[in-house]
């Protein structure tokens, strides 16, 4: 299903405002959901199934903010394979976790390659079979570089199960992902199902038993909003899709 394109200059402006001609910057190296949520995140992964809990902190309070399905990292569903099928490699994988979406590219004839920076992920990613590459996506132009792709020179992106979250700034996210991609890259991105979320908040991951990560930033963002964010980095928005319950943007470097 194809969403209504978001009208033009309706979305909440960003911060960011590129010069013509000029590449965005991306902003320092923040803490991240592997990082800052290690143990729990980790644990679950190596069990493979179960349930964690995103939860926000504000003044005085804590309120669970997404319920996220381990077992889901692990399997690729048609919709899934249909959007990474629409890509072009080498494909960059941001957060790739255990490495579901690098193995269905891989199996569509795609060159593809996670980043993440969980080393229990960056484990399981490459005993699938899989190339991952343990580290933060701000701060591993040497490790991208190792890949032996230097330069700007990925032909696609994914960032989805929620990570246009990860440190809490998606401007900074994707101005990041346009230096690593090519002039025309095409990228599918996440996005919240409520149109017009914009959150930015402190969270922690929890697990059944009540073992908590440390707290790190993370941000929320709805198919109409992300639109003007993309913009300002150097992106155009194609389309809007729903696809099993989820919404996903696809953007195009320009």
């Amino acid at each position: 299903m194809t969403l209504a394109a978001p009208r033009a200059g309706t979305a909440p402006q960003p911060g960011l405002a590129p010069q013509a001609g000029n590449a965005p910057q991306p902003g320092p190296a923040p803490e991240s959901f592997g990082r800052g949520g290690g143990f729990p995140y980790a644990r679950a992964l190596r069990r493979g199934r179960g349930t964690l809990h995103l939860v926000a902190e504000g003044p005085g309070r804590t309120e669970v903010y997404a319920r996220l399905d381990v077992g889901a990292w692990f399997r690729v569903t048609a919709g899934e394979r249909a959007l990474v099928a629409a890509l072009r490699g080498p494909v960059l994988d941001v957060g790739c976790g255990p490495g579901r979406l690098v193995a269905a590219a891989r199996s569509l004839g795609l060159d593809a390659v996670g980043i993440d920076v969980d080393p229990e992920a960056v484990r399981l990613a490459r005993e699938s079979g899989g190339e991952a590459i343990h580290g933060s996506v701000f701060d591993a132009a040497a490790a991208l570089d190792a890949t032996g792709r230097r330069g700007p020179g990925w032909g696609g992106a994914l960032v989805v199960d929620g990570n246009i979250g990860i440190g809490g700034d998606p401007v900074s996210l994707l101005a990041r992902i346009w230096e690593l991609t090519a002039p025309d890259a095409l990228a599918w991105v996440e996005t919240a199902a409520k149109p017009w979320v914009n959150h930015r908040f402190t969270a922690r991951v929890l697990d059944a038993r009540g073992r908590e990560s440390g707290a790190f930033p993370w941000a929320a963002v709805g198919w109409q909003v992300l639109p003007a964010l993309a913009d300002a980095c150097g992106w155009d928005t194609l389309a809007t899709r729903s696809l099993e319950g989820r919404v996903f943007c696809q953007l195009r470097r320009r």
